[in-house]
């Protein structure tokens, strides 16, 4: 049975069993179970969807304007247009509608953006500090490891392991 880790011979009739095995089912249908999304990945698809719909209503925007001799008219006028389904718009509302749908998404991709950038400097801040973390501990190694200071290297290392026990957890 679909959904179910048991046959009906063997109680995958039983309706508690039909029950559980359809939510199961309809959970895998839904793709929960496929994988996980990479973030940076998706933060891009989100910043291109939302770029492209802030052109379309744009264009669309432009083209309804242009029909009218002014701004003005297609904003107030009592003129009446016809979108792609058919149907009857006064102008002004539909031009008003597009100003703002296109106002909204433009600020939508402008926020998708700014937190793209700040997820990328977040990454390279911490690719610097592991950097800067990888340099100190090669001085140290070889700090402690010089034959002109003469330091015995497992007293070092049982000293330095137990001072960096000591700090506390970031």
């Amino acid at each position: 049975m679909k959904g179910a880790s048991v046959c009906n011979k063997h109680g995958g009739s039983a309706p508690q069993v039909r029950a559980k095995a359809a939510i199961r089912a309809e959970v895998l249908a839904w793709g929960l179970m496929d994988g996980v999304d990479d973030p940076g990945e998706t933060m891009l698809r989100l910043i291109t969807q939302s770029r492209r719909r802030a052109e379309g209503y744009a264009i669309e925007m432009e083209r309804v304007v242009a029909t009218f001799p002014t701004l003005q008219e297609a904003l107030v006028g009592d003129t009446v247009v016809v979108d792609r389904e058919g149907i009857e718009h006064k102008a002004g509302e539909y031009v008003r509608g597009l100003a703002i749908l296109e106002s909204e998404e433009r600020d939508r991709c402008f926020g998708f953006s700014l937190k793209a950038v700040a997820a990328g400097l977040k990454e390279r801040e911490v690719r610097i500090a592991e950097r800067e973390a990888e340099l100190l501990a090669t001085w140290v190694r070889e700090f402690i490891s010089d034959p002109e200071l003469g330091i015995d290297q497992e007293v070092a290392k049982r000293v330095a392991s137990r001072h960096l026990r000591a700090l506390p957890a970031a």
